[in-house]
């Protein structure tokens, strides 16, 4: 395969993957990832074992283990060159955002009224969740309540329903009369599921959910100094973990939960970052 051709393979990867995770469906639904805002990236040659990241110590799973932990934190926690493949900039992203939010500053004042709204919106949208432990001493573990788990779960079937269906469609060469009669045969079934999975998260409180969260942008202006506050104390020195043998320290900020496939070796990683510009 010639330069050319590679690059123009390339080219055709990356515009079906942008296509798929960015597609938009009829009747003005919305989508997770917005084509100006999102920017896809291949890592190329990078091996990942699955088993270095099982029982990962995370604010949902608060005795696991934390060398799984580093070893994700090191994975995610890396602010990556703007380039068409992946490669990191030698920057980590938590050092970033403790950098930002450490050097922001507001005097706004919080309206009582407002702050009150943004409570209950927050309270709504968040709860703190007790784990048992051996000695007696619980653990308290924020997470979202149950109606917006629900949500969550929702939003991701319809993620998953609507991009099956264009990747589907993207598999298909409509200048072929053969395929636009294979993609006629297809394309119900595929079109029902995208239907059904917004439908159930309609149904499941999809409206209340966003009410409350768009409560909480309404109030934020006003609550700046909280929010910038809150960060700080998030990024604090004291909320970093003890270094573990031979790794770099890592901030309980970053140690998410996170979910990994069967498989246990991908040869390419596709990193789908979005970037929100306000």
């Amino acid at each position: 395969m010639t330069p050319e051709q590679e690059q123009k393979l390339l080219k055709s990867l990356y515009d079906r993957l942008f296509d798929a995770v960015t597609f938009t469906p009829e009747g003005g639904r919305e989508t997770s990832f917005g084509r100006e805002t999102t920017f896809v990236q291949f890592s190329k040659n990078e091996a990942l074992r699955k088993e270095d990241f099982a029982n990962a110590m995370s604010p949902t799973n608060p005795q696991g283990d934390q060398r799984s932990a580093l070893a994700f934190s090191e994975m995610v926690d890396q602010v990556p060159n703007v380039a068409a493949d992946y490669t990191p900039s030698g920057r980590k992203l938590s050092e970033t955002y403790k950098l930002i939010v450490d050097n922001a500053n507001t005097r706004n004042d919080v309206d009582p009224e407002q702050k009150r709204i943004y409570d209950q919106a927050y309270d709504f949208l968040n709860q703190i969740t007790e784990i048992p432990n051996f000695d007696g001493s619980p653990t308290a573990v924020p997470g979202p309540t149950p109606i917006v788990q629900t949500y969550n779960n929702n939003q991701a079937a319809y993620v998953t329903a609507y991009s099956g269906y264009r990747a589907a469609q993207n598999g298909y060469n409509f200048d072929n009369l053969d395929d636009q009669r294979a993609w006629q045969a297809v394309a119900p079934a595929l079109q029902l599921n995208v239907d059904s999975t917004w439908n159930r998260w309609v149904q499941q409180g999809k409206a209340n959910v966003e009410r409350a969260q768009n409560a909480l942008q309404t109030t934020i202006n006003d609550l700046t100094s909280a929010a910038i506050a809150a960060a700080q104390s998030q990024m604090s020195d004291a909320r970093w973990m003890s270094p573990l043998p031979g790794g770099a320290k890592v901030d309980a900020f970053i140690c998410l939960t996170h979910r990994l496939g069967n498989r246990r070796k991908w040869r390419n990683r596709l990193l789908i970052k979005e970037f929100i510009f306000e």
